[in-house]
């Protein structure tokens, strides 16, 4: 399991935030890549999506675009 590397991106947004899983799994020369679009701002919803389903029983290592929000 040691490695395993299971990544996490989010890219939040006012209407919705998107994330996507990517799970490097070397010995089995196999890559898994899940993602979802969470409805709003939703911190926990995007939380629990990230935590929910630890594939291989690793944790993430999550990373958050920079939102910069738009005056118009």
């Amino acid at each position: 399991m040691a490695d395993i590397t299971h990544v996490v991106g989010v890219d939040p947004g006012l209407v919705h935030t998107g994330c996507v899983r990517m799970v490097f799994v070397p010995l089995a020369r196999t890559i898994l890549v899940e993602h979802q679009v969470i409805a709003g701002p939703d911190a926990v919803a995007v939380r629990d999506w990230a935590r929910g389903a630890l594939p291989y029983g690793v944790s993430p290592q999550i990373y958050i675009e920079d939102y910069k929000p738009r005056h118009h």
